[in-house]
């Protein structure tokens, strides 16, 4: 009713947002003929809602990026420019450089076969960047180098100049030595007919180190998780050498979704599941697949209650299909 009272010209938002609006059949009924810009950030705009976006608005999204202690701006994307995944280039008087191991400048990208190559982390450099925090010179010393501000966000810089996000560095999963990306998997799975959300995390496993985990909110009831690992999900990461095991998936039921953090991920939600499947809490707080009781204090992986899905006033709890 909001918009089609006021027809907004400008829209920010995160991925989440941009996801729900397009899934929802009056959004898609209207007629768009004063919206110009639709800038998105928080959390990666995903390709698949990036094309629903545009076929719905006429719109591209615009990714731009930056965190609070950069004032909070370090990149964004032209006006215009069709989206491609990127958060565009460096704002003026601002320097970007993606770092390695010993802190070691891996340079730009012009070949997309040797994209891993010069994937690291995310470094700024500029009059926006802060001096420090707060009384707490330690923390300070850990992310400033030399006036750099190491983000922990990692990615890579192409040819161009353009910036593009592959995560965040705590975020990263390693399956037998092999650096696999949340993002990346998440991206193909939302990508899927019978998918309307999901999140990705990494989970402890004595034989490979970490194993992926998926939490997929359904869009089509019929979807089960063979639906998911036999699909198009394992063809996409042949070529990056993930073995199958590490893509054994977790697909949960949920009612009015995932709720996402402030930053538009799901990931604090799906670590919560996680944690649950892997026996941290008491099994005995199960039953037919929901969780009925709220775990005790000590026993829960955040002060916040992720595992809860809130909707009209109520607790809609979670109900979970574990392998």
């Amino acid at each position: 009713e909001l918009i089609k009272k006021w027809d907004f010209s400008i829209i920010p938002g995160v991925n989440t947002l941009f996801n729900a609006l397009v899934n929802n059949k009056e959004f898609k009924n209207h007629k768009f003929t004063r919206l110009k810009m639709t800038v998105g950030g928080g959390a990666q705009v995903q390709r698949t809602v990036a094309e629903k976006w545009y076929n719905a608005t006429g719109c591209h999204i615009l990714e731009a990026y930056g965190l609070t202690e950069t004032s909070p701006g370090v990149c964004g994307n032209l006006p215009d420019a069709p989206w491609d995944g990127s958060v565009g280039y460096p704002l003026p008087s601002t320097l970007v450089s993606i770092r390695g191991e010993q802190f070691a400048d891996l340079g730009v990208c012009s070949d997309p076969e040797k994209v891993a190559e010069h994937t690291g982390e995310i470094c700024v450099k500029g009059p926006q960047v802060m001096a420090g925090y707060w009384e707490k010179p330690e923390e300070t010393a850990n992310v400033l180098i030399d006036g750099w501000l190491r983000t922990g966000d990692v990615g890579f810089m192409d040819e161009r100049g353009t910036i593009t996000i592959t995560d965040r560095k705590k975020d990263l999963i390693i399956v037998n030595g092999l650096n696999v990306y949340p993002n990346e998997i998440e991206s193909v799975i939302a990508s899927m007919p019978g998918v309307l959300e999901c999140g990705v995390v990494g989970v402890n496993n004595p034989r490979v180190g970490e194993m992926v985990k998926a939490v997929i909110v359904k869009k089509d009831p019929a979807l089960t998780r063979d639906d998911v690992v036999k699909s198009q999900f394992v063809e996409m990461f042949e070529g990056k050498e993930y073995p199958s095991s590490c893509l054994s998936t977790l697909v949960s039921s949920m009612r009015n979704g995932l709720s996402p953090s402030k930053s538009g991920s799901h990931r604090s939600k799906v670590l919560t599941l996680s944690a649950i499947t892997q026996g941290h809490f008491d099994s005995s707080a199960w039953k037919d697949g929901f969780f009925t009781e709220k775990p005790p204090a000590d026993k829960r992986v955040s002060n916040e209650d992720f595992y809860v899905c809130r909707g009209n006033g109520n607790k809609h709890l979670v109900a979970i299909f574990a392998d």
